[in-house]
């Protein structure tokens, strides 16, 4: 069986990540092909990607942006400082363990190895891409393969335009990839503006799956009770808290809150942990869902639960909103999006989401499938 090689991220104890990761690896194995998620070793802290010559180009970077080094500073601290809710970094570590078994292997020898022991390398899908980062990393662009043998699968820069000291490198990175696709409007429109080049904009893969492999590795229901789930990257609002607990208290909810612990966590009736496959299982069986995160929104559709999606509250760090965006007037949710306050207590009409989700998925796969077909032809 051909073998695929996979660069994408799944560390930092994220449900998107480790989902997204596993949802490459689960459509390029239904195609007929060996899947295989890889991982450079060397990391300065424990389920994170912060290697030596990764942290050392960030630090010098910074020095010539002054500027961008407290932004910087503040987003790797509160990432690292974040609190999570005792026993969910253990299940993040058995999911990988279990489902995504990367492979660990050294930039040099993925160099020397890549043409002579896999027939094609993805990049994709999450914010591989990261429009402002001070380290435009070649293993998401997989710099270490032949050029013929490069497919992006439906990264994401995560903003709607770049930090101009990346422009260069990033277009250098971005032409040299022979197959291109992205996962939001706005990257697409960046790619042109970088390139000349018209590409395809396709779905996260975690909405490609099919429904019944993401039931397939969930629990039945865990909470015997309907609730209202919780999930927020960064604490929410005072104001948004308030609009939670109403919005409970009127349809007589548990509120049920993953992953992290807050500084006031007074707004949530039950905190349990969970990991990846727990999360699907706590959406899968919600009442309801309120969330600020893109695949907090993204397996609400996926699994027709009512939802919400608050406006980040991202503090000094870039606003990240495009892609939720992009993927709720794809599906004619946009009214689910809200600042402080709610604007539409109107039905989700599921069924045109679900036809549009599954009008989608078949070009993502038309997508892959054609891009390693390819690849097929040429050896």
């Amino acid at each position: 069986m051909k073998k695929i090689g996979i660069s994408t991220l799944y560390t930092g104890y994220n449900y998107g990540s480790a989902l997204q990761a596993f949802a490459v690896k689960t459509i390029v194995n239904n195609i007929g092909y060996d899947a295989e998620i890889l991982h450079l070793p060397g990391s300065l802290v424990h389920g994170r990607d912060i290697r030596i010559n990764k942290l050392a180009t960030i630090l010098l970077h910074t020095i010539f942006h002054p500027k961008e080094f407290i932004k910087t500073f503040i987003r790797y601290r509160s990432s690292i400082n974040a609190r999570f809710i005792p026993g969910t970094k253990e299940l993040f570590e058995a999911f990988i363990n279990e489902y995504l078994r990367p492979y660990d292997i050294k930039y040099k020898n993925l160099k020397n190895i890549a043409n002579d022991s896999y027939h094609a390398f993805i990049c994709g899908s999450d914010q591989i891409w990261d429009a402002d980062t001070h380290y435009v990393d070649p293993f998401y662009y997989l710099r270490y393969a032949p050029y013929n043998m490069r497919i992006a699968f439906a990264p994401s820069f995560g903003k709607d335009k770049l930090a101009d000291y990346n422009k260069e490198k990033i277009k250098e990175y971005i032409t040299g990839i022979k197959y291109k696709s992205i996962r939001e409007e706005t990257g697409a429109e960046i790619i042109h503006m970088l390139t000349g080049e018209r590409v395809q904009v396709l779905l996260d893969p975690t909405l490609t799956v099919e429904k019944v492999q993401w039931e397939n590795i969930s629990y039945d229901k865990l909470v015997d009770t309907n609730y209202l789930l919780v999930y927020f990257l960064n604490e929410p609002s005072k104001q948004v808290k308030s609009i939670i607990k109403k919005l409970a208290h009127r349809n007589k909810y548990k509120i049920i809150a993953i992953p992290y612990i807050f500084n006031d966590n007074n707004f949530v009736d039950i905190t349990i942990p969970a990991g990846p496959r727990e999360f699907i299982s706590l959406v899968r069986h919600a009442s309801f869902v309120c969330t600020d995160s893109f695949h907090g929104t993204a397996f609400s559709l996926k699994f027709n639960t009512p939802f919400y999606t608050f406006e980040r509250n991202y503090g000094i760090a870039e606003d990240q909103s495009s892609r939720i965006v992009s993927l709720l007037k794809k599906t004619n949710t946009i009214q689910r999006y809200c600042k402080d306050k709610i604007t539409s207590y109107s039905n989700i009409n599921f069924e045109y989401v679900n036809i549009v989700l599954d009008s989608e998925r078949k070009k993502s796969l038309q997508y892959i499938e054609g891009a390693l077909f390819k690849i097929g032809c040429q050896d």
